[in-house]
């Protein structure tokens, strides 16, 4: 087992990927999406939407614990939060492989 199966990975991105329509969202979070269904255990996603459409996510997956994958999940949301300046704080989406957040989050 090489270090970076050890030490977990991360990984986060926002609307400033893809600005240009509403419907862009739904299909670039059902990617995010199915890509993190497909990672192992200890994981975790974290969402901010804003009313004017800007949004950013953060996930975490490896990690040593549940709870150590929110906290980096939402620590990765928050980077992107800021750096598309979307003004809803960051919530977890998905822990390990049940929904957790709310559901109004990725509907239009």
């Amino acid at each position: 087992m090489g270090a970076g199966a050890l030490l977990g990975a991360a990984g986060c991105g926002g609307s400033g990927q893809t600005r240009k329509k509403k419907r862009d969202f739904q299909q670039t979070f059902r990617r995010i999406f199915k890509k993190y269904q497909g990672f192992e255990t200890e994981k975790s996603l974290a969402l901010a939407r804003d009313s004017g459409g800007n949004w950013a996510y953060g996930f975490a997956r490896g990690q040593e614990g549940e709870l150590a994958a929110v906290n980096k999940a939402k620590q990765q949301c928050e980077k992107q939060r800021a750096r598309y300046e979307v003004e809803a704080r960051c919530r977890t989406y998905a822990v390990g492989d049940e929904i957790t957040g709310d559901a109004a989050l990725v509907e239009e």
